[in-house]
């Protein structure tokens, strides 16, 4: 019985803990910037400034990416997040986001498919996959992304 009391007393510890961190939906609102950082034969490193509301009364931290990106329809490649991002609570706020993005292919082949996007004037972006995210401790959630957005060129910083 003695043995048991600690785990016992370890076990009502983490129940309020883990219902604190119950989580309603995160919501990426907006794309408001991009930002090319390098460009490498098969990889490309940029920063995106993302709005990103967050209703929930605990803050978190963002672990993990693992997100296909899409370039007007085209799928590009795997993105993973290089940096931890902090997302504060009960925010509505902009959040920089680095990432890097392994292509499917050398950049070169992707050439037909940038030449109309820069003629077109605007980049039709699409990220599908997976986040995970840790608060509380220890305690983790994945969330998953599938967002479309158009930027206009003239708004990039390139």
């Amino acid at each position: 019985m003695r043995k048991l009391f600690p785990s016992f007393l370890l076990f009502l510890f983490l129940i309020p803990l883990a219902s604190s961190c119950s989580f309603e939906d995160v919501q990426v609102e907006e794309i408001t910037d991009f930002k090319m950082l390098s460009v490498e034969k098969n990889e490309l490193n940029y920063e995106l400034k993302v709005r990103i509301n967050n209703p929930n009364n605990t803050a978190f931290t963002i672990t993990r990416a693992d997100v296909d990106l899409f370039l007007s329809g085209t799928e590009m490649g795997r993105t993973r997040l290089p940096e931890k991002v902090k997302i504060k609570s009960n925010s509505n706020e902009v959040v920089t986001v680095k990432l890097q993005t392994e292509l499917n292919k050398p950049l070169k082949e992707y050439m037909g498919t940038l030449l109309s996007t820069v003629l077109a004037g605007q980049l039709n972006l699409e990220l599908q996959g997976e986040v995970k995210g840790r608060c509380c401790l220890l305690i983790t959630k994945k969330f998953d992304v599938d967002h479309q957005e158009r930027v206009a060129i003239k708004d990039l910083a390139f």
